[in-house]
Formats: C-alpha cells, sequence, structure tokens
C-alpha cells in the first residue's frame, strides 16, 4: 500500500477467489482507514477475479461512501472488468482502464 497524500493506492496481485476474498477485503478495508479522498486498486498483476474474490469489494465498500472516499479500480483486465461490472460494482466504484489512467 502506498500513501501519498489524499490518495491511497493497493496494488493487488495473483488469484482473487473465495480463498484469499476475506484478506483482501481487510486489505481495502486498511486503505480507507485513513480516508483518503481517493483509493486507487491497482488490479494489474491481478491474473484472476472470481465473483467470490469480487464479492470482497462489497463489503469494504461499505465504509467509504459516509466519508466520500472515491474508490477507483485502474489496470483491471477485461475479465476483471466483466467480473466487477456482473457483480455490479461499476455502479459503485470508478473503473478505469490504462487508456484512461492519464485522466486520473
Amino acid at each position: 500500500m502506498i500513501s501519498d497524500g489524499d490518495r491511497v493506492v493497493l496494488r493487488l496481485a495473483g488469484e482473487i477467489t473465495s480463498r484469499n476474498a476475506k484478506k483482501v477485503g481487510e486489505c481495502l478495508r486498511e486503505g480507507l482507514d485513513a480516508r483518503p479522498g481517493v483509493l486507487e486498486v491497482d488490479l494489474g498483476r491481478v491474473t484472476y477475479l472470481s465473483n467470490d474474490g469480487g464479492a470482497a469489494f462489497f463489503r469494504a465498500l461499505r465504509a467509504p461512501r459516509p466519508h466520500g472516499t472515491l474508490v477507483t479500480v485502474t489496470h483491471a483486465s477485461a475479465r476483471a472488468r466483466t467480473t466487477l461490472t456482473q457483480l455490479g460494482l461499476a455502479r459503485l466504484i470508478d473503473i478505469r482502464t490504462d487508456s484512461d489512467r492519464d485522466e486520473l
């Protein structure tokens, strides 16, 4: 986890499945504990995101809404973006591709 002023960047790697969803959720909540203006979740090194793994985002995202934290997912593969969208997370978080990176 990298903290830069009002932005926290959390870089995840490997597979995110039901086996490690709890740990991923804890990492996300840890990033939110500082109440940053932006929590960027970098999925560039994530090789697989299951529906069960994506559920970790729901549990962690309960916290930022009252504090106004913008949660942004970057470098997500097409497959990971599809999973997040199917779970309905695209309505709750900002999902960006590599081509959107300059706009952050």
